[in-house]
């Protein structure tokens, strides 16, 4: 019996599991069709221009994300473990953390240079005003879901 109610315990917890993953998927899923909707609008893109645009951003985009996290692992392994390290290991992360803040600049620099193959230089510009836009509206929209949740009614 204590067999039992021990899987069914587990069971429910990996169902919540799944669910909130399911749902975390889907809100990032939205939130990345927002932003291709609203970069699109910012740059008037024809729909050969989009054809091209795209994937070239997307790639560029997943090689950012991708950097974005070997940051967020070596600050989390920092935070996790700072008491443990030793003076060689945190200036191994530090000089990690420098290092991809450089593979992220030359990321950018490669990137920007593809793109103005495929638009002009004024709608790359564009491109970079359109994205701390939707950024700044994102974070304020965040912000204004998190104080409602987190004020009394």
């Amino acid at each position: 019996m204590k067999l039992l109610h021990i899987s069914l315990m587990l069971i429910i917890a990996l169902s919540f599991s799944l669910t909130a993953n399911s749902q975390r998927h889907h809100h990032l899923e939205k939130i990345q069709a927002e932003r291709v909707s609203f970069i699109t609008s910012k740059l008037d893109l024809t729909s050969e221009e989009a054809e091209k645009f795209w994937p070239v951003y997307n790639e560029f985009d997943k090689k950012r994300n991708n950097l974005l996290l070997e940051r967020r692992d070596i600050i989390s392994r920092f935070n996790e473990k700072r008491e443990e390290l030793s003076s060689s290991e945190i200036t191994e992360m530090v000089d990690s953390l420098v290092e991809l803040r450089m593979k992220d600049a030359q990321l950018g620099m490669e990137y920007h240079e593809k793109l103005k193959d495929i638009i002009s230089a004024e709608r790359v510009m564009l491109l970079y005003l359109a994205e701390d836009e939707f950024r700044g509206r994102l974070l304020r929209r965040l912000r204004r879901d998190s104080d409602r949740r987190g004020s009394p009614d």
